[in-house]
């Protein structure tokens, strides 16, 4: 991709954002900034796609998380403003002048967009996502301090009997931030759920069915990682 993350770390810092995590994307980067009260993140996304990743397209989004949420913890528009194929939403970038232009139009638009995206739908998140964010808050409470996550996994393993920690190992919910990561978020909310949300435990639960659970652990996750 010509379009290049480096090229846009000063002038997006001077909008607040800093470099955030990838998408799944073959080749992606994303800018994220936190919202005033810090339960939100504004994120500039920009991916691609072709034999030669020529096909680049940009997008804004509104998340609980540092990491970019496509659905129900976030929520994600095309930049279409940004596209010379507005049926497709890219454009096609094969020389670096092209991608410097296409940059600086990104800079220009990017942040106010994302501003405007998050303004939109942040009461909806927030108000839909309230018990979660209750949650996590107190699992991370219980689980202070939070030195590093393999300082905190080995804690909160070894509190751990054996039914949690097979059931945690039998739960896979993926993301960027790391196996290790989610493991972790995985044990602290098994070993601690009862305790954290007035009895309700999720022993026993369908972690691939149980958007409850893998809400929590995405979120948790993300905490975690901010918190080291």
């Amino acid at each position: 991709m010509k379009v290049k993350a480096d090229r846009l770390v000063v002038p997006l810092k001077e909008h607040g954002f800093c470099r955030g995590y990838p998408t799944y994307a073959k080749d992606s980067f994303t800018f994220v900034r936190s919202r005033s009260y810090g339960e939100l993140y504004e994120s500039i996304i920009v991916e691609s796609q072709g034999s030669e990743d020529e096909a680049v397209y940009a997008s804004v989004g509104v998340s609980l998380t540092r990491t970019v949420m496509y659905k129900v913890l976030g929520d994600v528009k095309l930049l279409d403003e940004l596209a010379e194929d507005r049926e497709r939403g890219w454009t096609i970038i094969r020389d670096v002048e092209k991608a410097r232009k296409w940059e600086r139009e990104l800079v220009r638009i990017g942040p106010r967009r994302a501003c405007e995206w998050a303004e939109f739908r942040e009461k909806f998140l927030l108000e839909s996502t309230e018990e979660v964010r209750t949650a996590v808050r107190k699992y991370l409470t219980i689980v202070e301090p939070i030195i590093d996550i393999d300082h905190s996994y080995q804690r909160v393993f070894e509190s751990c009997d054996d039914q949690i920690v097979d059931e945690a190992k039998r739960i896979e919910v993926g993301g960027v931030l790391g196996e290790r990561v989610y493991q972790l978020a995985c044990l602290i909310i098994l070993r601690h759920s009862e305790q954290a949300e007035n009895g309700r435990s999720f022993l026993g639960c369908n972690a691939a069915l149980d958007t409850d659970f893998t809400d929590r652990v995405k979120i948790l996750a993300d905490k975690l990682v901010q918190a080291t």
